[in-house]
């Protein structure tokens, strides 16, 4: 995201023109806050250390559902 970028979206979400100052302070802001972000959770878990892929997971979550349902089959009768 650019400077133009930002200071246009700080614009249109608050109502406040910065300045080019303002702008260039605030992106360096961002980047630094998605810097210390990205490392805290790489900290606790690099995503390709995760047991578990998006393939694993939808299969999971479709297996729990399955299970849910057959459990759940003849409840209220």
């Amino acid at each position: 995201m650019t400077q133009d970028d930002i200071a246009a979206c700080v614009s249109a979400d608050n109502g406040i023109t910065l300045t080019e100052t303002e702008a260039r302070a605030v992106s360096a802001l961002a980047g630094d806050l998605n810097a210390r972000v990205a490392a805290g959770a790489d900290q606790r878990l690099a995503f390709d250390a995760a047991p578990w892929s998006f393939s694993t997971l939808c299969a999971e979550i479709a297996a729990a559902l399955t299970t849910s349902e057959k459990t759940n089959s003849g409840a209220g009768e």
